[in-house]
């Protein structure tokens, strides 16, 4: 606990887990920013997907895995094996000459980036009681929201200014100043167990979650959905899911006890991370898109227009944990939270071309506020139902359900957008076109509902275009871009729904006062 390292000690230490979490947050804004001109240095726009996905993949398994090998063998050497690995893996991304080494550096850098998440959140659960944990938690979980907005900052200015080999290197020095802070300042936690490390569960494990997470991202771009290759990892998933179940009951020392999952209250925390977690998504990704494809706005711009969502967040993120440290209950603040935050995403759903964008900020800041209560409070209620010895396997298993949210989610969108997208272009295509013009009608159609689809499509008139013609492309454009803010206003919606099914699982989380002591001992 806190009262027993020394006030300045503590300082350095959470300033070393804000730094690492902030890094690890902040490389998927960046990278997403620099994309475009790392494909165009490198190629490879056909495998795009795999430079997501392969650190997808690994982090997802890593969040989960690390997160109880810590519970066995202690925070603090993983919590430094962790940084080595994503700042080593950051310099490799950066020194990649062809797409390939990209794609396998990523993999490795997501091996660090996912067992950084979950360590930080579970170093809070060694340090603090569940009764001081809100604010830490809180300040922890608005470093996503700060990235969110610095990201595409920070990504445009590198990338413009040096190259984009520097959005990599930059994790280098910030990770050395982390890795030499929690070096010297990181407690040695004393355990309490003795156990042995579950081989097979982790492999039968990573092989169903590679399988899942391969099928959800390549479905319907790399893959049709309907595919021998859909079929092929869907059904592998099945099959290692129910191995890994079925030896989890069996094994001695298990990876992922079951007997977490008969805490009814457990079950449902999950779930709701999940669905908020999912729900999360219309924001973060998809908003962007209408700032900066139907407003014109810039990636720099578009992350300033964000600053209202992030704001929101960042108030009630620590506020919410300074409040839950306060009084020690939690089921109002989550149901609050879900409540607030369907109400902004359906509010935001409302979008139109041309809504007022101070008005639309004040739309962003609502969802913000209900986001922020859900994201940190969530995982310190999931510690609070179990001893201090399994809570970063707890923890772990929260960041997996969102993890899992996260792929989950991007394949339904992208599937809700494409879709919305057809509908909507049909709907809206504008009457009596020339029949040159209808053709260049369905190709910006066709164009943005295909796997290789680009929302960068010129829609606007060439020069010199005879002066009653330009109606038609004036037309055109309107269409479009109606058609795209229609289809995003329906990803948001759909996130609201989502979201305010979350509120009917809330009510099945018991509420359990939060502690104000702990089992853990630490040595200096």
């Amino acid at each position: 606990m806190q009262q027993h390292i020394k006030p300045g000690r503590l300082k350095f230490l959470m300033a070393a887990i804000l730094i690492s979490m902030f890094m690890s947050a902040l490389d998927q804004t960046i990278v997403a920013t620099a994309l475009p001109t790392i494909l165009k240095d490198l190629g490879g726009f056909n495998v795009l997907a795999w430079i997501y996905a392969s650190y997808i993949l690994t982090s997802t398994i890593s969040i989960l895995v690390v997160g109880r090998l810590s519970d066995i063998y202690g925070r603090k050497v993983f919590y430094l094996y962790a940084i080595a690995i994503f700042v080593l893996g950051s310099m490799l991304s950066g020194l990649s000459h062809n797409i390939t080494q990209l794609i396998i550096f990523r993999a490795f850098q997501g091996i660090g980036g996912g067992a950084l998440t979950s360590l930080a959140f579970a170093s809070i659960g060694d340090l603090f009681t569940p009764r001081e944990r809100g604010k830490w938690q809180g300040i922890i979980a608005s470093s996503f929201g700060i990235a969110s907005v610095v990201g595409p900052l920070v990504g445009g200015y590198i990338t413009s200014t040096f190259s984009w080999q520097w959005i990599f290197y930059l994790n280098v020095p910030v990770g050395i100043v982390a890795f030499i802070l929690l070096y010297t300042e990181y407690p040695n936690i004393k355990l309490e167990k003795d156990e042995k490390v579950d081989y097979l569960g982790i492999l039968l494990f990573s092989i169903s979650i590679v399988a899942l997470v391969s099928a959800l991202i390549f479905g319907g771009s790399l893959f049709a959905w309907a595919s021998m290759q859909e079929y092929l990892l869907s059904s592998t998933f099945i099959i290692f899911l129910i191995a890994f179940i079925y030896y989890q009951t069996k094994a001695k020392y298990p990876l992922l006890p079951l007997h977490l999952f008969k805490n009814r209250s457990f079950v449902m925390v999950n779930i709701v991370a999940f669905l908020t977690s999912f729900g999360f998504l219309g924001g973060v990704v998809y908003l962007p898109i209408y700032f900066q494809y139907v407003r014109g706005a810039s990636p720099t711009l578009s992350g300033v227009y964000l600053i209202s969502l992030v704001a929101g967040l960042i108030l009630t993120s620590i506020g919410g944990g300074l409040i839950l440290t306060k009084f020690g209950k939690y089921k109002l603040l989550v149901l609050a939270g879900a409540i607030v935050a369907s109400i902004g995403f359906f509010l935001l759903s409302t979008v139109s071309v041309n809504i007022n964008i101070y008005l639309y900020s004040v739309y962003m800041f609502i969802t913000g506020v209900g986001l922020g209560v859900l994201l940190p409070i969530l995982t310190i209620v999931a510690q609070n139902f179990f001893n201090a010895s399994e809570v970063g396997l707890v923890t772990g298993m929260i960041q997996f359900s969102r993890n899992i949210a996260s792929a989950v989610g991007l394949a339904a969108m992208g599937a809700i957008l494409n879709n919305s997208l057809i509908s909507q272009f049909n709907k809206n295509k504008p009457a009596n076109l020339p029949k040159v013009f209808s053709n260049k009608y369905e190709t910006i159609k066709n164009s943005l509902t295909t796997s290789g689809g680009s929302f960068t499509t010129n829609v606007s008139a060439p020069k010199n275009l005879p002066s009653y013609l330009i109606k038609y492309v004036n037309e055109i454009t309107s269409s479009v871009y109606k058609s795209l803010t229609a289809s995003i206003g329906n990803i948001l919606l759909f996130s609201a729904i989502v979201i305010v099914i979350s509120i009917i699982f809330v009510f099945f989380i018991k509420e359990i006062p939060l502690r104000t002591t702990d089992t853990h001992t630490i040595v200096e």
